[in-house]
């Protein structure tokens, strides 16, 4: 129901539905124009047949050539829709009709009975008349005449079809309506075409460009055009832009953060615990020289200085590894990778191509951190029994893959919440690549990260 409800099909069903309100009502104006301009014409024609009949027959009857009268009869019956015509005496016998069969008649018993009564109003004025009387279906024409030899007028009635003509109005309008018909389904269908090439296919891919935007993915090229939908397409793109360029300065701030806090926390804090652990020492043996009982307590002091100070060189390697800055990425995930196998007493091994090595340093970065977020997810949260990074070029693309057997990533349950792994997406966008969660294909089951980055043609020989 939702596919109906646009734009693309509303406005030509809309247009299709004027159009079609615009060809009943057409129709319908069309019909009765045709059938006034069709009874108009019969009317004209009856009248100019009745006067001249009328006249005619006078002048034929005086003259007594009955013949010519039943001749000019004949040529009457060739009139358009003429039912019956017939000319009447005094005594409303037919003396002449247009159908030999009413000849001798009485005009009572012939198909034009229903106009008997009105003869009489018709001799008295003397006037011929055109008319269509109440049934609505005959139009009558009654033209009076006197013949030498009577005192009461003959007649001329001729009686024409309505049936036929209204018909025929009928299906002239009918067919102009089906060619109108015809006509809007075409147009419809050019307009369809016309909003499916220039507005509907652009909108969806502002669509996809809104979703795969949404999904953190990189996104492909907006709907383009001077138009305004172009326009539309552009400045979003630009937006777009402007966010990732945005996140990138974002990210390198912060990782510049990072590495501060790091050394601080390694030339600072870490040189503090370790004098504080030094002199705790010295101060157990003194105290254990004059047999203190208070020894004991100096030499777990030094213990426990001794035990912070590894966690906060652990935090500041983790905050800024200095073999990433100074031997590059292979040494900053061999040394990952065996601490936080000492961490969580988790296998780790890594692969890595030597090439690495001349990425961009920026480009190591990320990928160091990529892979960190996503070891240590699997360490701590997957409960995984091993864990393999590997780095490799393959057709084109550097290919950062994290495996392990831990609890399988759940791909399908909604967007990524967890602030690590909207910074993985964030560092993934910055290098125009794009991540991947597949189930690892293995009986013990797991999880395959796979981060693809584009990277120069001459790194993948």
């Amino acid at each position: 129901m939702k596919r109906l409800m646009t734009l693309h099909l509303l406005v030509p069903a809309a247009v299709a539905c004027f159009g079609m309100a615009l060809i009943v009502v057409g129709y319908l104006r069309n019909e009765q124009q045709l059938r006034d301009r069709s009874r108009k014409e019969l009317w004209d024609n009856a009248y100019r047949e009745g006067t001249r009949l009328s006249h005619i027959a006078q002048h034929l009857l005086r003259k007594g050539l009955v013949q010519a009268a039943d001749l000019e009869m004949s040529y009457v019956a060739l009139s358009p829709h003429l039912t019956l015509g017939v000319i009447c005496d005094g005594d409303d016998v037919v003396r002449h009709a247009s159908q030999i069969q009413w000849r001798g008649v009485s005009l009572r018993e012939t198909p034009l009975e229903a106009i008997v009564p009105r003869l009489g109003a018709i001799r008295k004025e003397l006037n011929g008349q055109v008319a269509i009387y109440p049934d609505g279906e005959v139009l009558w024409a009654v033209f009076p005449f006197f013949e030498r030899s009577t005192t009461t007028p003959f007649v001329v009635v001729l009686a024409y079809d309505l049936v036929g003509p209204k018909k025929e109005s009928t299906r002239l309008a009918r067919h102009e309506s089906i060619s109108q018909s015809l006509g809007l389904l075409g147009g419809s269908l050019v307009l369809w075409m016309l909003l499916d090439t220039l507005i509907t296919r652009r909108i969806a891919r502002i669509l996809v460009f809104a979703k795969q935007v949404a999904s953190g993915r990189s996104p492909g090229v907006p709907a383009t055009g001077a138009d305004e939908i172009g326009a539309v397409g552009q400045a979003f793109a630009d937006t777009v832009g402007q966010l990732r360029s945005t996140e990138k300065q974002l990210l390198e701030a912060a990782e510049q953060e990072r590495w501060r806090l790091g050394m601080d926390l390694h030339d600072d804090i870490c040189q503090r615990i370790a004098a504080a652990q030094l002199k705790a020492g010295v101060l157990g043996v003194s105290l254990a020289r004059e047999n203190s009982p208070h020894s004991v307590l100096a030499k777990q002091v030094a213990e426990q200085l001794s035990d912070a100070a590894d966690i906060a060189r652990g935090y500041a390697r983790g905050l800024a590894p200095a073999t990433l800055d100074r031997d590059g990425l292979n040494a900053a995930l061999r040394d990952m990778t065996g601490h936080l196998t000492k961490a969580f007493g988790v296998p780790m091994h890594h692969d890595t191509d030597p090439r690495v090595l001349e990425l961009p340093d920026a480009t190591q970065v990320h990928l160091f951190r990529i892979a960190q977020e996503l070891a240590t997810n699997a360490a701590k949260h997957a409960r995984a029994t091993f864990i393999n990074i590997s780095l490799t070029f393959r057709d084109g693309l550097l290919e950062l893959k994290v495996e392990s057997d831990g609890r399988r990533f759940e791909i399908d349950s909604g967007p990524m919440t967890g602030m690590g792994l909207q910074l993985v997406n964030q560092r993934v966008r910055a290098l125009n690549g794009r991540l991947l969660f597949l189930e690892r294909d293995e009986p013990g089951g797991g999880t395959l990260a796979v981060c693809e980055v584009p990277v120069a043609p001459r790194l993948d020989h």
